[in-house]
């Protein structure tokens, strides 16, 4: 999906969308939107709408939905951190990271002991 999504189809199949469908999913994106407007404070700067962030996807960048996979794939790497906290928008707490990367240098020291 993320060639299919680098060369720009994510456009094509929104396009390709049925009517009912694709009104259901414009709601989405609309109910989304007012969410984030409604939890926005007056000082705070002021952040794109989700239908303008997939515009921006869509039309002029379609890479950033591969770079945002990308990314994901690579914090799960590095992070005790699962898709459904990115989604969330939650990070791991301190000690579940120090208990990871630990496990993951031992892991490391061993794959490198094997093959010295």
């Amino acid at each position: 999906m993320n060639g299919q999504l680098a060369n720009g189809s994510l456009n094509d199949l929104i396009k390709q969308m049925p009517p009912a469908l694709r009104q259901r999913f414009d709601a989405a994106i609309a109910q989304f939107d007012q969410q984030i407007l409604d939890e926005q404070q007056e000082d705070d700067p002021k952040e794109p709408t989700l239908y303008n962030h997939l515009r921006w996807m869509r039309e002029k960048k379609p890479r950033l939905g591969r770079m945002t996979a990308e990314l994901e794939d690579i914090l799960m790497q590095y992070m005790p951190i699962t898709h459904e906290m990115i989604v969330r928008n939650k990070l791991p707490s301190h000690s579940d990271c120090t208990y990871f990367w630990a496990r993951e240098i031992k892991n490391h020291e061993r794959e490198a002991a094997k093959v010295a």
